[in-house]
């Protein structure tokens, strides 16, 4: 390669002191990457983490230029505001569309609303289980951008704000990459977003928030195991605290990448594997800020963190739901389950959907051959860098993404195989990131060989040679960068957002009919110095929207379940067909329960039968609304 025996002639320690250089972040990773260009082994300390490090004098001009340049190269930039417009129109969709959350999303709303006042939480989001996800990073995150916008339309908007955070970190670690290698990371970003769907950019589900933040702390694994950016262990303390907290079935795949991450740094720079003072100092300080209001909880509150490792003993917390959470998957559902998850053309392409059962989505079954094309596509990966000349930085790059793939994967099988309850769906959306990480792989070990062989791939090589073969090496660079960029970035990116999911709510259907009954909740509540309405029962999940109406209003309301309760007026929402069942038009006719009001039939592209109607209870002795609605028959019994 050009320049690399020059390079390799003058040891580092063979400069006067004049020729010593500040160790900037930049200028680290400027060192760095020459380096990665000439085919250099790296250094045995870390650029970053030195005090002083040599200047080179000797290097070519261009190899500075171009190492600068890449850091405004047209079409890396173009690539990372790219990958921005799909929660850019996610967070457009929610200031057109007003919704009122049902279910989980309802709680989700609530304890965002408490984010900054005397009930901030200190843990994470309710689970079937008993228990509470470990940590509220997740609420504190979607505080800020929820109260810059109107109440009906912030929750939504505040997702598509963090996803698009999120989505924009990812990009900016990996625009510092070359050019070949950038794009394709940014192309699996795209498709990945193209596969799960615009509409799931703004949905605040604690399933589905952690898909692109996991996928930010994968990219930021390849950074520790290189060992180069001082920042990427605390930004990845910070994101792995975000994931877990959110959803603590991350936890295992968050532990094995995490240590697969380590090893390989050991591997590579054995007299680096332990960070510099700053790196642990940041890191320390980044961890003990995310996790102290779980510790709070732990020593001060409910003990949450306790019930949880009580819960993986055998303790058993759950409401009594039954197979929702009881039981485990045997091997061959866990393998069937895998092959589902990892079929290349499923999640990732949006080409598969998983099983209805009587509302709740259940994990597909796949034929178990389709799992092969994992170790396939890892072993091309592999002996493409391995065996054919590639450039430096991307076979070191195949060879850690390979091993952080292999973990991975091995974590989606340690996750099924400890899975409790039916086999849904949801704790999994975020295997759709590891099958990234795969083909990300595979396309960084292409690009590794395409890059030796043709020298104007990357714009951080120089074209050499005759003026009029360097420009033609210029054109065929953007050439080639233009058309991966459009076919890799842009198709994915535009499918997604012009014929995709956007303007498709949470549990639209819900949504829809109870904006209509808002304004009479909110016209009768106001009438009462203090009303009742219910979080803590979840069989009517259509109950739950109540407490969110009322806080937006400013209404007072108590707990259904408070001993203050007794004698106040109390709400529920109920499906309009229940009025044909003799039982509640007896009720309404005696006075036992009233009719505040009704959706009205279904509007054009709604559920049949999703008309709603709310309902009023007063008594001496408070009755829990849920307990009334099954004596009703409007609910089934537990």
């Amino acid at each position: 390669m050009a320049g690399t025996s020059q390079l390799q002639a003058r040891p580092h320690g063979a400069l006067r002191e004049a020729d010593r250089i500040d160790t900037t972040d930049a200028a680290a990773r400027d060192i760095a990457a020459v380096e990665d260009v000439a085919g250099l082994e790296p250094d045995t300390e870390s650029p970053a983490e030195v005090p002083l490090a040599p200047a080179r004098p000797d290097l070519p001009g261009w190899a500075g230029r171009a190492v600068a340049r890449s850091r405004r190269d047209p079409f890396v930039l173009a690539g990372l505001l790219l990958v921005l417009v799909p929660s850019l129109a996610a967070a457009v969709s929610a200031l057109r569309n007003p919704w009122i959350p049902t279910n989980d999303w309802a709680l989700i709303e609530l304890q965002v609303r408490q984010v900054g006042t005397s009930e901030t939480p200190l843990v994470g989001v309710w689970s079937r289980f008993g228990w509470r996800h470990p940590g509220p990073l997740m609420f504190y995150a979607l505080a800020l951008p929820y109260r810059l916008v109107p109440d009906d339309r912030a929750l939504l908007f505040a997702t598509a704000a963090v996803n698009g955070a999120f989505a924009g970190a990812f990009a900016l670690v990996v625009s510092r990459y070359q050019r070949a290698r950038a794009l394709v990371a940014l192309a699996g970003l795209a498709v990945v977003q193209f596969g799960i769907g615009v509409d799931q950019l703004s949905d605040p589900w604690n399933p589905t928030i952690l898909i692109v933040p996991f996928g930010l702390y994968l990219v930021l694994c390849v950074e520790i195991a290189e060992g180069r950016a001082w920042w990427a262990l605390p930004a990845a303390a910070f994101v792995a605290s975000f994931v877990v907290q959110s959803h603590v079935g991350l936890l295992q795949p968050v532990a094995l990448v995490f240590v697969a991450a380590l090893g390989l740094r050991w591997c590579l720079n054995r007299d680096r594997l332990v960070p510099g003072r700053r790196t642990l100092v940041a890191s320390a300080v980044v961890l003990g800020l995310a996790w102290l209001p779980p510790v709070i909880d732990q020593v001060n509150g409910k003990g949450n963190l306790g019930r949880l490792v009580r819960w993986t003993r055998g303790e058993d917390f759950g409401p009594g739901m039954g197979v929702l959470t009881e039981g485990r998957m045997g091997p061959r559902r866990i393998v069937d389950s895998a092959a589902w998850l990892f079929d290349p053309a499923g999640q990732w392409l949006s080409r598969s959907r998983p099983v209805n059962v009587f509302g709740s989505l259940l994990l597909g079954e796949g034929r178990p051959l389709v799992l092969l094309w994992l170790p396939l596509a890892l072993a091309v990966a592999v002996l493409l860098v391995r065996r054919l000349p590639a450039d430096s930085p991307y076979r070191r790059a195949t060879l850690i993404a390979a091993v952080l793939s292999v973990a991975a994967v091995v974590s989606v099988f340690t996750d099924l195989a400890t899975a409790q309850g039916a086999p849904v769906f949801w704790p999994f959306r975020w295997v759709v990131m590891v099958i990234m990480l795969v083909l990300v792989t595979l396309g960084w070990a292409v690009a590794g060989v395409l890059a030796h062989h043709f020298d104007w791939i990357d714009r951080a090589k120089a074209p050499g040679g005759p003026a009029d073969d360097a420009a033609r090496a210029s054109r065929g660079a953007s050439l080639a960068a233009g058309l991966f960029l459009v076919t890799g970035v842009a198709a994915p990116v535009a499918l997604a957002t012009w014929h995709g999911s956007v303007g498709r709510q949470p549990l639209q259907d819900a949504s829809a009919p109870l904006l209509r009954l808002e304004p009479i909740v909110v016209a009768d509540a106001r009438q009462h110095d203090l009303v009742v309405a219910n979080t803590v029962n979840k069989l009517n999940d259509k109950d739950l929207a109540l407490p969110v109406i009322l806080e937006r209003a400013g209404i007072d309301w108590i707990e259904r379940d408070d001993p203050d309760a007794v004698g106040h007026m109390g709400y529920s929402v109920v499906p309009a067909g229940a009025l044909n069942d003799p039982l509640v038009a007896s009720a309404l006719f005696v006075g036992e329960v009233e009719l505040v009001g009704r959706s009205g039939p279904p509007r054009p592209g709604e559920a049949p039968n999703s008309e709603l109607m709310v309902l009023r209870a007063e008594t001496e002795e408070f009755v829990p609304l849920d307990e009334v609605a099954e004596s009703l028959g409007v609910l089934p019994a537990p």
